[in-house]
């Protein structure tokens, strides 16, 4: 394959993976606010204890996909991190959205079926605001990623405008998250280590292409007529 299909390849799996982060979030905004809801207290706890599986699988691996992309394709393309401010600014969401999601909603997910089962809603309606404002972030980078406003940054100017990564690095950034993700389901639980090492190796890559020197191009001579008449 090319590089150009390679990278067609990760850019539509940083849209599928994000698509289901979102969707996931919702659901789970869904799930929470069912738990603290007017319905039985069996319906509450299977809401509840719904909330905590989809967490720790079907989101919790879309949101390691979804980061890994979007963190390579800004290493393997053009775009960078800081050079426009839309993928700034959907960076700097994606940062808030993960420690939102590692800090906040996951270690209280374990503990909220419990709660619910002992007829409380301490923390619960919290986590359900928690998981509205992550996919409502999300929406805001569905807009940011297809309208991209705000053009470049000031640092933009300053810098070289980096070149699109080699078609094996492309290859790499796309089988290191599903490589990961299966080893993650069947052996170690999420543990993004390969994307990690993929994503090192673009920015060495960016670097070393950024220290060489440009290429030397002969100018061009004038016509023997010009010359002649000069």
């Amino acid at each position: 394959m090319s590089g150009r299909s390679w990278r067609q390849l990760l850019v539509w799996l940083h849209v599928v993976s994000s698509v289901s982060w979102m969707s996931q979030a919702a659901a789970l905004a869904v799930l929470l606010v069912t738990a603290i809801g007017p319905a039985s207290v069996p319906v509450r706890v299977g809401a509840a204890q719904s909330a905590k599986l989809l967490d720790m699988t079907v989101l919790v691996y879309s949101a390691n996909i979804a980061t890994a992309t979007g963190l390579l394709l800004a290493a393997t393309t053009s775009w960078g991190f800081w050079l426009h401010r839309w993928v700034a600014t959907k960076l700097v969401l994606t940062t808030g959205q993960l420690y939102l999601g590692i800090a906040v909603l996951s270690p209280r997910l374990d503990v909220a079926p419990a709660t619910v089962q002992a007829g409380g809603t301490e923390g619960v309606g919290a986590l359900a605001l928690a998981a509205t404002l992550m996919a409502s972030a999300f929406a805001v980078q569905v807009w940011l990623s297809i309208a991209k406003p705000g053009g470049r940054t000031r640092r933009a100017a300053r810098v070289t405008r980096p070149g699109t990564a080699p078609a094996w690095l492309f290859a790499l950034a796309v089988g290191a998250p599903i490589a990961e993700t299966v080893l993650g389901v069947a052996v170690t639980g999420p543990l993004p280590l390969l994307s990690l090492a993929v994503l090192v190796a673009a920015l060495v890559v960016r670097r070393r292409a950024a220290r060489r020197p440009p290429l030397r191009t002969a100018e061009p001579r004038p016509p023997r007529a010009a010359a002649s008449r000069a």
